[in-house]
């Protein structure tokens, strides 16, 4: 398995460049960011800090983010995030939790939360990804491909980019 890279871009310090991709991501969407924002306590012995916070824009809900390689979950990790998206969602009205593997070109994503009335539990499509973003940050699915394209060309081996 390859080893995270910690990645510097736009003043943060990001534990991987798979991080900093979707940071890239969402900044060519317009998208309003924080990287790591709160920790939750799960349970008495776990604490859970999300990578992102997508924040509602007034028509559109918080929305937190985890991160993750493009590998498979072992049941352990999954049981994890599944209590991590019980403890998020159910601590407001109209909060989401995403989980997504890989880069945002070809993520694998699972999307926990009540949007406009209806409840989401589980794996999205990549046309449901597409449309999920496109809803978010209100622009044609074009644009999320484009944003998708720009995170994956974006280097930072000299520094920040994107």
């Amino acid at each position: 398995m390859i080893r995270a890279k910690e990645t510097r871009y736009a003043g943060y310090r990001f534990r991987s460049r798979l991080e900093a991709r979707w940071a890239v991501f969402f900044e060519h969407l317009r998208l309003a960011w924080e990287y790591e924002a709160e920790g939750f306590k799960i349970s008495e012995q776990h604490s859970y800090l999300p990578d992102f916070l997508l924040r509602d824009d007034g028509k559109f809900p918080d929305i937190w983010v985890e991160v993750k390689p493009q590998v498979a979950m072992k049941p352990k990790e999954r049981k994890r995030y599944f209590e991590a998206a019980q403890k998020l969602t159910g601590s407001a009205e109209n909060v989401g939790y995403l989980v997504v593997k890989g880069d945002p070109l070809e993520a694998d994503a699972f999307l926990f939360g009540a949007f406009a009335g209806q409840k989401k539990l589980g794996p999205i499509t990549s046309a449901e990804f597409a449309g999920f973003f496109a809803l978010k940050c209100k622009c044609p699915v074009e644009t999320i491909h484009a944003a998708a394209k720009a995170a994956r060309s974006a280097r930072f081996e000299f520094g920040e980019s994107g």
